[in-house]
């Protein structure tokens, strides 16, 4: 609580990881205060935990906002290279499908086809590492400019625009937008789903900067000096996930990495992890699609049935915790809503002592 101009405010740190997505962006906005908008210390301190909740709740919806701001980064860019790399090599005459759930399945696999065809066409006239380094040798041992220019190391007869699309579509964000398109257009169609190769592709990364964003190699040289947090893998999850139903601990590992990069702090780290682990012990490892409101309340019972004697801050102190889980699983799009938003459990457990 922090006293300004008469007026006492509530004050919460930034995290670190998330600083450059407020005030000018420069990542020197350390803290987010709210006013209590009054002078009474008693008054204001009941106002205390609303206006924290309200100030994490704006950490989060910004940086939703900023992975949407990627998201749609990448699929313009997936976008992109799927429609131009057809009509770099005059598939169809030019005539490219769109790239939407209307287009008859059977077209976008005819369409993947190609696109994966055009690949190892490349990939079959580059030459072996021995004719390279051959080539190389002629270029230093010729005596004249003229002589070493003569001398192609990688002599094609497909243009750059044609290499460059087709090394673009065999990352892992064009395939996996791409594989998403067709399994979710065969769905909507009636088609039975076609299987899609679990190959690995090539990871790159977005640079942010004036100009918009440019796809680069995590090692470029042009990658040194830029600001890490202008710096995004090139990731896009898939939408489209498999049948099994996702549960608590299938996407705890990937929890508790998001935790390590957004607190600064390992106290308030380690009570959100001891937190799905109380859930997944009283509750069971759930599959998200079944966590509802009144999971919350059955969550709180079974935390007085452990404990009857524990307060009532300590019962939502523990259902704050697995809602901050919940809030992550729907950034995600793991989840369509938080069904522990707005759960009331003031009856719950001891009554918390006020000594105002």
């Amino acid at each position: 609580m922090v006293l300004s101009r008469g007026v006492y405010n509530v004050e919460v740190s930034i995290p670190r990881a998330i600083r450059h997505l407020f005030g000018s962006g420069s990542g020197a906005t350390n803290n987010r205060r709210k006013s209590t908008s009054t002078s009474d210390l008693a008054l204001a301190s009941k106002r205390l935990l609303e206006l924290t909740h309200v100030i994490y709740q704006e950490f989060d919806q910004a940086q939703i906002d900023d992975e949407t701001k990627w998201l749609k980064a990448i699929d313009d860019f997936s976008i992109k290279t799927i429609t131009e790399l057809p009509a770099a090599f005059k598939y169809g005459k030019c005539s490219v499908p769109t790239l939407s759930t209307k287009t008859d399945v059977k077209e976008l696999i005819k369409l993947k086809s190609a696109l994966d065809g055009y690949g190892v066409m490349i990939r079959d006239e580059s030459p072996t590492f021995e004719e390279m380094m051959a080539g190389l040798d002629a270029k230093e041992a010729a005596v004249t400019d003229e002589e070493r220019n003569a001398i192609d190391i990688w002599p094609s007869q497909f243009t750059d625009k044609q290499i460059s699309l087709s090394s673009h579509y065999k990352t892992a964000p064009v395939q996996s937008f791409l594989n998403d398109l067709i399994i979710q257009t065969a769905a909507e169609q009636g088609v039975e789903q076609p299987i899609v190769d679990g190959r690995k592709y090539s990871e790159l990364v977005l640079i942010r900067s004036g100009l918009g964003v440019k796809l680069m190699d995590p090692g470029s040289p042009r990658t040194l000096g830029v600001p890490k947090e202008h710096i995004k893998p090139l990731a896009r999850p898939r939408f489209i996930l498999s049948p099994a139903p996702l549960t608590v601990m299938a996407v705890q590992k990937e929890y508790l990495a998001m935790l390590d990069r957004d607190f600064d702090k390992a106290k308030t780290k380690g009570k959100l992890t001891r937190g799905v682990a109380t859930f997944v012990d009283l509750m069971g490892d759930l599959p998200l699609a079944q966590i509802t409101s009144k999971t919350a309340y059955d969550y709180a019972d079974s935390l007085l049935a452990k404990n009857p004697t524990y307060a009532n801050q300590t019962i939502t102190d523990y259902v704050w915790y697995s809602q901050t889980f919940i809030k992550f699983c729907v950034r995600k799009g793991y989840m369509d809503s938080n069904p522990f938003r707005d759960i009331d459990v003031r009856k719950y457990g001891v009554p918390t002592k006020n000594y105002h």
